[in-house]
Parts: structure tokens; C-alpha cells; sequence
């Protein structure tokens, strides 16, 4: 037999299904189209229920080496939306000729391709049996939309790799290239978009161009053809400039094809399509007084970050909206009156290591006026106003007036950046005596001036704090580690402990402490226990203010008003009208007595 009759052979591999679905337009989900090589069709089985038991099996023409057995679950034509409305596979088995290989494999429901290991062994049959099901939340019926044999080896597509280099096969692209072109200008220049124009756009880039699931057809053989067909890359560059958020299905079965690096430049396209789509949606315009999760105005956005939040002495609070990469200014009353920050964007933006693309309340950056995750924020009392100065997560501390104007900047020399996860690595507070303002980042202090000018720094012997607050006399500095509050000077000397919280309380990690008008210091926890202390070491109440646990809780007080932080809202805590509900209810048990 000729080299070429034995490719042809090898052509020959044979889908079976335990059931297939015919839906309600007619169409048969056969299994051939898990073997397609296509994203947007799949097979679907269509017996009763969910799919519990079903099974998906593909023959190759000879004893093959079978190092991994890849699949895609689930219908993937519109994407993620698809994806959630028919069932998919939770708990499957794979069997070679017969036997069981390994152990079953119990899957995550995600969006994604699904390698499961089969360890090199030989065999000709291979069979998916799925045992469990992740229910549809639309229809029943389960789908897989593609199984790969060995990918992304392209062990099989020598003649389908010899045709790519083909002049054929140039002038095929070169029709394709110019085709996207016509499309791209077709649907950008009509008033409201060509929707057949844009179709084809989104199926060269979900399944490359028509030329090539053709050639793979005729030239490559089922179980791996996915392998083969290549999403195009000027469709995806299109997209990208068309920015239809209609596109992200098309650009999702696109990441779905690739792998390794080029799998996570696709998926962060998508992110960004996704964070577009959110942003060009607009803001919720029905934002509660004291705030909601989001980036609309008076919304907060902390993704697990504590929120640094202080009073002025008009009871103006602002907080340090992390995620949201801004201040925002709310009145005692919960409504959000002001922000400093440009207007919203999408970011990827974190910290130092970056996240996921999502739409921040405010585009951040490293310009005068932008912020990178404000950490903490603190007050600056002036004669004719208070101005305030705010440090991020690049370490810059900026300064603004009384009127609320950027009037300097400057960035903190120190080791280490700011670490999230850790509930607040940066913390600032002013010395009013000594006119200088000490920013934290982990265990180093600097001392300014306003003017950026570094006075002093000294190393914390304890570490990153959970919470700082000056003394009553404003000289000193009362920092939280565990159980203890530790008493440091400005100049780095460690006094040592002054508060041991393990006295009062047990079972928390995070603490926050702030003086109010009175200079008192006041301490909750994440359990939600409150204490105030007339001078450290003598308390004068404590009271639960809370049952359920708080994220890093952030307080400010003012006239026993307590304003926190926690899980993406501000909470107003009348403390002292509950210290009287409580001692009401006391001398009415006593009565009762």
C-alpha cells in the first residue's frame, strides 16, 4: 500500500454514541460532530434525564499510543450562556477496549478543556462514559462539544501540515484575509451593524476559516482535528476593534482551541470583552445610601481588601475604595457626594502581581490624580478645612487640600510592595505636633513632611500590623498583632504590649482600632465585639454589635457613631443607643426576677 492510500486509512475512524438528539428544529447532535474539530456543534445525547450513564466512544483505525483524552463539555455554540443551559459531564470514566483506565475523574464546572491522563497506553477503542451530570439549567439534554485524542500533539497532520505550505493554501488565506477585511468594513460602516458580515467574523475566529475545517475533514483524522483547525487570527483582530460584546462566545471557543500561552492571551481577551461589556452596559444608577458591591458611584469594590475608611470633623467619611482604585467622600447621612479618580474603566490592575480584567469605579494609573488600590487614607486638619493624604499599593502617598485638590505626590522607598490577602499591608497617620506623616508599607515606616521630604524611617520588630492608630496624645503609635496591642515610638522604640485583646475576647484574626472626637480608642473585631477603652488597659464597655462575621472590618466613630467597613458596604452602629437597649433589657430581666 502507498503512503498515501495509508493516510487515507487512517481517515477511517468511527463515532458511536449511546443515544443522539434530535431537537426541536430537526437537527440530529450526532456523534461525528464531537469529532468535527468545530467548537460551535457537539454531540448530544437524547435519551430521558440528564445524561447519567450516557457515553461517548470513538474507534481509530489501529492500535494507537494514547497519552491523554481530551474534551470540551457542554454546548459551546453562544459560549458561557450555552454552556450553563444544558447539562454537562461531572463525574466520567474512560475506557480503552474495554477496560477502565485509571480511576474516574471527577470534573470542575467550567468553561474549559478537560485533559484526562490515560498514561501512553495502546489501544483502538476509546470510551467516555459519563456516570454523573451537572444539570442544565435550561434544558436537560447533555452535551459535549469536541474529544481530542492527544492534544495539542499534531502527530497525525503530516499531509494536513504539508498542504499549509502549499501554494494553494496561500492563496486560501489570502481570499480569507481579504474576506475578514470586506466583513470588517461591512458591519463597522452599517449604521446598525451587518449581522451576516458579523456572523462569519465570529465563526473564523471560533473555528477558523471554512478553507481549513474543509482540508481537515478530507485530510485528518477524527479525534484530531481540533488540532488542526486554527482559529483565525485576522477575525479575532476584527473583533477586537469592532468591540461588540456579541463577540465574546466567538472569542471564548477561540481560547477553548488554543493552549499554553496563547490559551492565556486568548482568555484575557475575553476578560477584557467582558469587562467592556459591563462597563459600555453603564453604572447601576440605583445605588443604596451607605453602598452596594460595584463601581458605580457609592458602590465599593474590595475583593476581600479591607476598605480604610475616616471621619472628618464635619462627620464627612472617606474611604479608600481598593478596587475601585479611588476615594469617595460620603455624608453621615450614606450618600456618596464626591470621588477623587477619573471616571471608570477596566483594569487588571492589583496590587503587584495583577488580576483578572473587570470595570474599576475609576481608571487607575500611576498619574498625579490616579490611584493603583488606595490602601489607607488619613486626615490632615487645617485651620480653614481638613485636606487629607492617601497611600496606594505602588507606595505613593499624594496629598490634597482643603478644597479637595491634588497638591503633591511622591512615592515611599521601601523593600517590599504592598501584598493583598493579608488584610492591609499600608497604613498612614499624621503627627500633628511634629507636622509629619508616617506611611507603613509591611514592616517599614517613613516620617515625612508635607512637602515629601523623608525625616526619619525605622523597621516594626513585629512586623506587618493589622491596625494602627496614634496614642491619645498624638505622640505614640498603637499598632494591633494578634492578640496584643504593642506600643511603639515614632522614632521605631518598642514599648511593648499595652492591650492584650486574649483578655476579652477569643476566636478572631482581624482586628481595626480608631480614636473618636475625644481621642478614646476604640477596637472591634471580626467576630463583631466592640470595645471602648478610657486609656489602655482600663475598658470602659464592650458589646457585640454584630452576630454574623465581618471581612476585615474598617471603623471610624464619631460621637458614639460607629461607621464600618466590611463585605462591600458601610454600616452606621449606634453603639451607644444599643448600650442602652441592652441595659433596658437587663433591668426589665431583673424585674422579671
Amino acid at each position: 500500500m502507498t503512503p498515501l492510500l495509508l493516510m487515507a486509512a487512517s481517515i477511517a475512524a468511527t463515532p458511536r454514541g449511546s443515544s443522539t438528539l434530535r431537537d426541536t428544529d430537526g437537527v440530529r447532535h450526532t456523534p461525528d460532530l464531537a469529532f468535527d474539530g468545530l467548537m460551535k456543534t457537539g454531540w448530544a445525547e437524547g435519551d430521558g434525564g440528564y445524561g447519567e450513564g450516557s457515553w461517548l466512544e470513538l474507534s481509530l483505525d489501529r492500535k494507537t499510543p494514547l497519552n491523554v483524552l481530551s474534551i470540551w463539555p457542554g454546548d459551546l455554540s453562544q459560549g458561557a450562556r450555552s454552556h450553563r443551559e444544558h447539562s454537562r459531564p461531572k463525574l466520567v470514566r474512560v475506557l480503552v477496549d474495554g477496560e477502565q483506565v485509571g480511576e474516574a475523574h471527577r470534573l470542575q464546572d467550567e468553561l474549559k478543556r478537560i485533559d484526562l491522563p490515560l498514561g501512553g497506553i495502546e489501544g483502538r477503542t476509546i470510551r467516555l462514559v459519563i456516570d454523573e451530570v451537572f444539570e442544565g439549567f435550561v434544558y436537560s439534554d447533555l452535551y459535549i462539544a469536541e474529544m481530542a485524542v492527544n492534544f495539542p500533539d499534531a502527530a497525525p497532520l503530516t499531509r494536513m501540515e504539508k498542504w499549509l505550505g502549499s501554494a494553494d493554501a496561500a492563496k486560501q488565506l489570502e481570499r480569507h484575509i481579504a474576506e475578514v477585511e470586506a466583513d470588517y468594513f461591512a458591519h463597522k460602516e452599517a449604521e446598525f451593524g451587518d449581522e451576516e458580515a458579523f456572523a462569519r467574523l465570529c465563526d473564523a475566529a471560533s473555528d477558523g476559516p471554512a478553507y481549513l475545517a474543509s482540508k481537515a475533514k478530507s485530510y485528518v483524522p477524527m479525534g484530531y482535528r481540533v488540532q488542526a483547525i486554527q482559529s483565525s487570527e485576522k477575525a479575532r483582530e476584527a473583533l477586537r476593534k469592532l468591540g461588540d460584546a456579541n463577540a465574546i462566545p466567538a472569542l471564548e471557543m477561540a481560547a477553548l482551541r488554543s493552549h499554553g500561552t496563547e490559551q492565556a492571551a486568548r482568555e484575557e481577551q475575553v476578560e477584557i470583552f467582558y469587562a467592556y461589556q459591563e462597563l459600555t452596559g453603564g453604572p447601576n444608577l440605583n445605588v443604596p445610601y451607605w453602598g452596594v458591591e460595584g463601581w458605580a458611584p457609592g458602590a465599593l469594590q474590595s475583593f476581600g481588601e479591607p476598605l480604610a475608611i475616616v471621619a472628618d470633623s464635619d462627620t464627612n467619611l472617606y474611604v479608600a475604595d481598593t478596587g475601585n482604585n479611588r476615594i469617595q467622600r460620603f455624608t453621615d447621612q450614606g450618600q456618596a457626594d464626591r470621588q477623587w479618580g477619573p471616571g471608570p474603566d477596566i483594569t487588571n490592575d492589583w496590587f503587584e502581581n495583577g488580576r483578572p480584567w473587570y470595570v474599576s469605579g475609576a481608571a487607575s494609573g500611576s498619574e498625579a490624580g490616579r490611584f493603583v488600590n488606595p490602601l489607607d487614607i488619613e486626615i490632615l486638619p487645617e485651620k480653614e478645612g481638613n485636606g487629607f493624604a492617601v497611600l496606594d499599593a505602588e507606595g505613593r502617598i499624594q496629598i490634597y487640600d482643603t478644597e479637595g485638590r491634588l497638591t503633591i505626590g511622591w512615592t515611599m522607598d521601601v523593600r517590599w510592595p504592598a501584598e493583598p490577602k493579608l488584610g492591609g499591608q499600608g497604613y498612614l497617620t499624621w503627627l500633628p505636633k511634629q507636622e509629619l506623616l508616617i506611611g507603613i508599607i509591611g514592616d517599614e515606616a517613613i516620617a515625612y513632611t508635607l512637602d515629601s521630604e523623608e525625616v526619619s524611617r525605622f523597621e516594626l520588630e513585629d512586623g506587618t500590623p493589622g491596625a494602627l492608630v496614634l496614642d491619645k496624645k498624638g505622640k505614640q503609635l498603637m499598632m494591633a498583632y494578634g492578640d496584643e496591642i504593642i506600643l511603639y515610638n515614632t522614632d521605631g522604640f518598642r514599648f511593648g504590649s499595652i492591650i492584650d485583646l486574649g483578655e476579652y475576647t477569643s476566636g478572631f484574626e482581624s482586628v481595626d482600632m480608631t480614636l473618636d472626637e475625644d481621642r478614646r480608642l476604640w477596637v472591634i473585631t471580626d467576630t463583631g465585639w466592640v470595645y471602648k477603652f478610657k486609656k489602655p488597659g482600663k475598658l470602659e464597655f464592650s458589646i457585640r454589635v454584630t452576630e454574623r462575621p465581618l471581612i476585615h472590618p474598617r471603623i471610624a466613630v464619631y460621637d458614639g457613631i460607629m461607621y464600618m467597613t466590611s463585605n462591600n458596604v458601610i454600616e452606621r452602629v449606634d453603639v451607644l443607643q444599643m448600650l442602652l437597649d441592652r441595659a433596658e433589657a437587663e433591668e426589665a430581666a431583673e424585674r422579671k426576677e
